[in-house]
């Protein structure tokens, strides 16, 4: 069989109906908990991290209800192709629900009219009608509150501007995977790119024994354990404050700035210079090339 003609087959076994219906519903529920927690916290920013928490949470609880399909009834459980096909679906459109992409184009869209002055009062009036929401109640109620989306007279107001910048947004995506199109060769098959941050969902899906087999790995248990400890406690400490803190993230004056502890000149000028433990990092490092993780 030619590579073109396995690519395809691999492809046509991954992209199925009941991997897209599945994706497709992981998708809305993700969109609805990334939009809740940043709202509610405003700190989360679950697809901003180099490993998305959200695609990867999801794709997990999957493959744990998948492994107890296969036990149970074998052929209704998803194939690894299919799998990898949801973690890449799931991945690619929360993305468009996180901060960096709808949690700043919406506020954008709708500052021209709500701030409006009489300086920018030409400007607002210039911008078109299916550019940004044009009724008056349907802005006070974004800006302020007290009110919900789920009315016609909001949802009208915003409909126009949700699908030109939606149509916007999915071009973008397009030509994003154009691009990548044209540099998977280089990456792929000249350089041999690690891809660390794919290395992950692959375990879990395509590679050895899947979900099952990387959870039995001693080594991915005592890396995850660490962060996990480190972070709880800190979180217990932020709740209250009684339990003693581990710091492990630089800040202002904080145990791990080593420049408030440098007196003499010429170092002194340093300034804030702050020491700082990132599991993350360390974890996508280790699975780096050498020569990569060191320069």
């Amino acid at each position: 069989m030619r590579p073109e003609q396995s690519s395809g087959t691999l492809l046509a076994r991954a992209v199925t109906l009941r991997a897209c219906t599945l994706s497709c519903l992981l998708i809305i529920a993700l969109c609805w908990w990334i939009a809740y927690s940043e709202i509610r916290t405003t700190t989360t920013e679950i697809t901003c991290t180099a490993l998305p928490i959200g695609a990867v949470f999801a794709l997990f609880v999957v493959c744990l209800v998948n492994q107890g399909l296969r036990r149970r009834w074998p052929k209704s459980a998803l194939t690894p192709p299919e799998l990898a096909c949801v973690y890449i679906l799931t991945v690619v459109g929360s993305s468009v629900a996180g901060i960096g992409m709808v949690g700043f184009l919406t506020p954008a869209v709708a500052n021209p009219l709500w701030f409006t002055n009489q300086k920018w009062e030409q400007f607002a009036q210039s911008v078109p009608w299916s550019w940004a929401p044009r009724d008056p109640e349907a802005l006070r109620a974004y800006y302020l509150g007290q009110s919900t989306l789920y009315k016609w007279e909001h949802i009208a107001a915003w409909l126009p501007p949700i699908l030109v910048w939606g149509g916007f947004l999915a071009l973008l995506m397009l030509t994003t995977l154009c691009i990548l199109l044209l540099l998977r060769r280089a990456w792929v098959e000249d350089e041999r790119l690690a891809f660390p941050i794919a290395q992950v969902p692959l375990a879990m899906t395509v590679q050895g024994g899947g979900l099952g087999e990387m959870l039995r790995s001693r080594a991915l248990l005592y890396g995850f354990l660490i962060p996990v400890v480190l972070q709880s406690i800190n979180n217990l400490n932020w709740l209250f404050p009684s339990i003693p803190q581990i710091p492990v993230k630089p800040t202002g004056n904080g145990p791990l700035d080593i420049g408030a502890r440098i007196t003499s000149p010429p170092w002194n000028a340093l300034g804030y210079f702050p020491l700082a433990f990132h599991p993350n990092t360390i974890g996508l490092s280790f699975l780096l090339a050498t020569d990569v993780s060191f320069a």
